[in-house]
Order: C-alpha cells, then structure tokens, then sequence
C-alpha cells in the first residue's frame, strides 16, 4: 500500500515540476483560472484526507502542491496555478480511495467444521446444526467465541448436543452467580462427566474457549492458554442427537456466541492459537 502511494505522490510532483518549466509567454492571462474556488476544493481535500487518516506523506505533497499554487497566483502564473491545484486534488482523492479500500474489512474465511458463523445472542434452544453434520471419533474438540454480558443466578446453557437433559456430548454450562464454565461430556457409566474451569470468563468482553475431550482426559483453553484439565472416563459416550444453542431443559446464558466449530482428533496448542486467529 505504501509503494502505491509513494508512485502516486512521485507522479504528482513530477507533474508539478514539468509544469513549473513552462515559459510564462504560455500562461494563459485571463483570471478565469487559479480562483478562490479552486483553493477552497483543494484544502477541502486535505482536511477530509487528515479525518479519513490518508498517510502523512500524501497530505504533506498536497499542501506542497497547495502552497506552489499561491506562489504561482502571485506570479500571475494561473494557468500553472489552476493545473497545480487539481494535480493535488486528483492526488487527495485517489489517495482516500486507496486508504479505504485497504483497511476494508475483509471477509472472514468459513473453516472446516464450523457450525456456527456471526454474532447470536444465546436464547431459546434451537438447533444449530443437525447429528448428520457432526463427525468425530473418541477424541475432538469444541471452539467458540463467547462474550458474557452478565452472571445469572441460575445454571445456564451456551449449547448443548443431546436429545435429553442427560445426554451431553457434550454440552457446555455456567455456574449460578458466575460466569465459569462448567462442560460436561457423558462417559460409559457417568453421563454428567466432565471438567470445570478454574477461573470465570471477563464480562463484556470476548474470549475465545476451546475443549478438548480424549479417552480419559478433558481440557479447557481460553484465549489461547490451558486453563484446567481433568480425568474423566476412558469410554465418550457419543450421541447421534443434534447439537443446540442454549438447552432445550435449562435457561440460556446470557451471553452472545461467536463461531463456533468442531474439531476432529486432538490438536496442539500451537494449533489450538491458529484456531483462535482464524489461521487453521
């Protein structure tokens, strides 16, 4: 982005100075150019380059091309002055558009495995993704984005993959009072196994979790980093139900969810941060 703009600010100059070679003989003497107008675009240019925060370097040959302009108005020079004027003109423009097509936010890439894409307030249970959609063996995971608004003073579901209250598999709560994470994931013989984390999650802001489920053993990652990890029993006990935003039989968290993917097989948390940047 900087090489185009350093061209276009090269081009303008070096437009500026062919202009400034010209005899005064071919001036044209008549004031219908270099008028108070043409300086009112001109500075109107800059001012809305300097709000839409167009880089230093173009504002600065603009004002250049702006100053030259009242040199050569002073020469009686108003033809050179007038083309001076709109060089820095066309100069802020192109520059504008160039800035916000360059900070243009882009598209997020859909990955693998998602479930779950744009910003849900979790409500009413509904169904966000049918069994048939769900594909895993003995070890996955779970990622989302989730940004608490407020603890409730009950138990409450962010989502839940089971076709009763029992059959977690898994499904993930808040404690009453609290915004910590309670997930849960059924085991031969313990359908309300699973792993607490060890700290709540921030109010009103957006955290990224992660939840690995193995043979034996659950994780908890937020933002990256590994937050608790437990033993839980060597047989997951998977369901072909579907998967649920909220609960069917609990209240919702009052909370907004993000993306939200599943993973096959058990990931790195090298892997686990690329997730979280979208990178994997």
């Amino acid at each position: 982005m900087k090489s185009i703009l350093t061209t276009t600010i090269a081009l303008t100059c070096a437009m500026a100075f062919s202009f400034s070679i010209l005899p005064a003989a071919a001036q044209n003497k008549k004031p219908a150019f270099c008028q108070a107008k043409s300086f009112g675009v001109l500075l109107k240019s800059i001012n809305k380059g300097k709000v839409a925060k167009v880089h230093p370097s173009t504002v600065a040959a603009a004002n250049y091309l702006y100053a030259s302009a009242k040199k050569l108005r002073a020469q009686k020079r108003p033809r050179l002055c007038e083309r001076a004027l709109k060089v820095g003109n066309a100069l802020m423009t192109t520059a504008a558009v160039i800035h916000q097509v360059g900070n243009k936010p882009r598209k997020a890439v859909v990955r693998p495995g998602t479930l779950h894409s744009g910003i849900t307030r979790i409500g009413k249970a509904k169904i966000l993704a049918k069994a048939s959609k769900i594909k895993h063996g003995q070890s996955f995971g779970y990622s989302f984005w989730i940004r608490p608004l407020k603890a409730a003073p009950d138990w409450t579901a962010i989502f839940h993959k089971g076709s009763k209250n029992f059959q977690r598999g898994p499904a993930v709560f808040m404690f009453p009072k609290s915004t910590r994470l309670h997930v849960r994931m059924g085991t031969k013989g313990k359908p309300n196994d699973g792993c607490n984390a060890k700290a709540q999650l921030a109010v009103n802001k957006w955290s990224h979790v992660y939840l690995q489920f193995s043979p034996g053993t659950a994780w908890i990652y937020v933002n990256g980093k590994g937050n608790n990890r437990c033993k839980i029993g060597n047989k997951l006990t998977l369901n072909k139900a579907p998967l649920y935003l909220g609960s069917p039989w609990n209240k919702p968290s009052i909370a907004n969810m993000g993306t939200l993917r599943v993973h096959n097989g058990r990931l790195t948390i090298q892997q686990i941060r690329q997730v979280m940047k979208n990178q994997l």
